[in-house]
């Protein structure tokens, strides 16, 4: 019976002859005498194939009866039945299951049920973290949750496909007394699995194995993202898609990617829209009328050719928000409504003065004017011939730069608004510093819609500035320059030159890596007294400095605080409610002595919240009219700003 479909045994065969060229034969069948067996090629294999049914039988009795708030956790990994691809199998799990008990739900529906996790979703909030799942399975009102996580490579066909497939491993999850043909229900955020498409995979010298897949929200908008899969829970990077499906991608096994440079195969590259190939059509048959014009009058021409510059999707519609309840979800019978949705969405298309991105696709790195020393990026990433960007991956259109996905970098930008009259200055004429590209949502951002802002970002991993060239629409201008550089000597080099370059604004946005200490963002080398102080060196005298800080250790966060607050004159901090991260604003001189002497009447709040409301009327005016519900949060997020004391 399916109780005992854990169970294992060895058998061992007598009087067989075996001559000594004959292969050794190991073979499990772990799941009862109806299913084949499964050929294992060694006998460490077939060791740990018995070792981890061995534990699962632990774990089955163990899970017989309810343990209050505690979780347990595994993989389901492909048989040898299954209609997979045999690589992906052999390398990623099918479902990973997280079974949940809570006995204390506050409505209570039943005793056990299914949870499955559509394609992409896994990486939210209550899907990826303990008490998110806790809070999951109070919503749904059982006692006990198996919550059903999808992995990328895998087809998994519909929810009820993904029910009958689970439905022999789930019954034997159940507590006693609980189980048999149709008593378990099955239910989601969504009436189908979802969809999700691998862009690319590749290594980082730095970060190690990493994915970037499309994945359908529930809105039906295609998001694009970047995973390390060091941590598969933590999205690197995010940006939103205009198109409104992705073109047809190569099997997952014909997408991996060298280390360095994330050289994306070519056969990638989407089809043509219907708008290329109407304008290209139009292109040739202007052409052609040419040609035949040149001929009447006898003028012959070599080697003409036409340019067909790519057109995106000019359809747009105005931004929708979209805002759902945590607690309801849909069953298999009957759908409900969604949880945990993303942000709202809109499906605008690009602004129609994007141009500074790069004319045909093509851009040049250009060093700062104050950094000789550095690398540029286009030098890091091969010299001449990384000058133009190879845009394999994505049009410039394909992104749209008005979506930040995630709040920090709403808030970040928030912290631009301290720059005295950064509202009115001319294009480019106020320069900032960001330590960490990642995907290049916030530099495009600030790029797009804060025109007298310049900027030198500063990455480390060569691997992620081609990722956000390739796949999310970074270009390099005279206001965008990339290096290819570490962070801390990129700084420590600046602060040494004499005289010293003056920035408007630095920004750090870089991870750590260091696991053992409960800072994740940034590295601690970045907050040393030392290193602040050679930040402030570099500043402007109405400048800022904007640090990302995610710190869950309550004492490291205020050291860290308090040495900002003694380097700098005035420290601001924004809480991002739906993130664990906190916003430093920090000025090189307190907020009455920025502004002239008419206005130091002006409480120093009120004049920063004004300036705020300046700041986000230049955003929203950059925009274009089916964008501007995306760009318009600075004067609510202003709203929040804490002064630290």
């Amino acid at each position: 019976g399916p109780r005992h479909a854990a169970s294992a045994g060895i058998v061992f065969t007598k009087k067989l002859r075996v001559g000594p060229a004959m292969p050794q034969v190991l073979e499990l069948c772990l799941r009862g005498e109806n299913n084949r067996p499964v050929r294992v090629e060694s006998v460490q294999k077939f060791k740990e194939g018995v070792k981890e049914t061995q534990n699962f039988a632990l774990l089955w009795q163990r899970l017989r009866s309810v343990h209050p708030g505690e979780e347990s956790q595994f993989d389901l990994w492909a048989d040898g039945n299954s209609k997979v691809d045999a690589k992906v199998a052999k390398t990623e799990p099918r479902f990973t299951l997280f079974i949940v008990d809570n006995p204390n739900v506050r409505r209570l529906k039943g005793t056990f049920a299914v949870f499955i996790v559509p394609h992409g979703r896994e990486t939210e909030w209550m899907f990826c973290t303990s008490k998110g799942r806790l809070v999951l399975t109070d919503n749904v009102g059982f006692r006990r949750l198996a919550i059903a996580t999808l992995h990328r490579g895998h087809k998994y066909g519909s929810l009820q496909d993904i029910r009958e497939e689970l439905s022999g491993h789930v019954t034997e999850l159940a507590p006693d007394g609980v189980g048999g043909k149709g008593k378990i229900p099955v239910m989601s955020t969504a009436d189908d699995a979802g969809e999700r498409d691998v862009c690319c995979t590749g290594h980082s010298e730095f970060s190690g194995d990493f994915v970037v897949e499309d994945f359908m929200t529930p809105t039906q908008h295609w998001h694009r993202r970047l995973i390390f899969l060091s941590n598969r829970n933590v999205v690197q990077s995010e940006a939103r898609l205009y198109r409104d499906m992705p073109p047809p991608l190569p099997s997952l096994a014909d997408r991996a990617l060298p280390p360095v440079p994330c050289q994306p195969p070519p056969e990638e590259k989407a089809p043509p829209s219907k708008n290329q190939k109407k304008k290209a059509k139009k292109a040739k048959a202007k052409a052609n009328k040419a040609a035949a014009a040149a001929a009447e009058n006898a003028v012959t021409t070599a080697g003409a050719e036409t340019t067909v510059e790519a057109a995106g999707n000019t359809e747009s519609s105005e931004a929708t928000a979209n805002s759902s309840d945590a607690s309801t979800v849909s069953s298999s019978a009957a759908a409900t409504s969604g949880s945990s949705t993303p942000p709202a969405t809109s499906s605008s298309t690009a602004a129609p003065g994007n141009s500074s991105h790069g004319d045909s696709g093509s851009s040049t790195a250009h060093p700062s004017s104050s950094a000789s020393g550095p690398t540029s990026a286009a030098a890091a990433a091969g010299g001449a011939t990384a000058a133009t960007a190879q845009n394999g991956g994505v049009e410039d259109e394909d992104i749209d730069a008005s979506f930040l996905a995630c709040d920090h970098h709403k808030a970040m930008v928030c912290g631009l608004s301290v720059i005295r009259g950064l509202a009115q200055a001319p294009a480019g004429s106020q320069k900032a510093l960001l330590v960490g590209l990642g995907g290049g949502g916030l530099p495009l951002f600030i790029h797009r819609f804060i025109p007298p802002v310049s900027m030198d970002v500063v990455e480390l991993d060569p691997s992620v500035y081609e990722i956000s060239k390739k796949w999310f629409g970074l270009r390099e201008d005279d206001r965008m320059a990339v290096h290819v550089a570490d962070g801390l000597k990129h700084i420590t080099d600046l602060a040494k030159q004499d005289p010293k370059p003056q920035y408007s604004a630095i920004m750090f946005d870089v991870d750590g890596k260091d696991t053992s200490v409960g800072m994740s963002c940034p590295p601690m080398s970045f907050v040393e007294v030392e290193f602040l102080q050679s930040v402030k060196s570099l500043l402007a005298p109405h400048g800022v400095f904007i640090l990302n800080l995610v710190c869950r250790d309550l004492t490291l966060q205020a050291t860290v605080l308090s040495r900002v607050h003694e380097v700098f004159a005035t420290a601001h901090c924004l809480d991002i409610a739906s993130e664990v991260n906190k916003i430093v604003i920090a000025l090189v001189q307190p907020v009455p002595c920025m502004h002239n002497d008419a206005d130091l009447h002006v409480p120093a709040m009120e004049w920063v919240k004004g300036s705020a409301v300046e700041l986000e009327k230049t955003i929203v005016d950059s925009a274009p009219p089916a964008a501007r519900s995306n760009v318009r949060f600075i004067s609510s997020m202003f709203a929040k700003l804490q002064l630290l004391s």
